[in-house]
């Protein structure tokens, strides 16, 4: 699996539902480069310093959830907001 280099202009600033048996929907925000990730069992986590890349590419890949788990689950400081 490779990171996209989409075009970084025409980032979503709310809520993006994606189709994955893992991932509900995303929010990126990026003055603050925070990921949020509601999964699909309810939690909702932060991603702390992700760049606004690994978001674009996040939402370019294929497999959302074989994305976050090559690039971002283990790759950036989180919080979980809620279980």
């Amino acid at each position: 699996m490779e990171r996209s280099n989409d075009d970084l202009t025409e980032l979503p600033h709310d809520w993006v539902d994606l189709e994955s048996s893992v991932i509900r929907s995303v929010k990126y925000r990026q003055s603050e480069e925070e990921l949020l990730i509601r999964f699909n069992h309810g939690a909702l986590y932060i991603y702390y310093e992700v760049p606004a890349t690994e978001f674009a590419g996040l939402l370019a890949a294929e497999s959302h959830g074989q994305y976050f788990n090559a690039f971002i689950r283990s790759g950036y400081n989180y919080q979980e907001v809620r279980g």
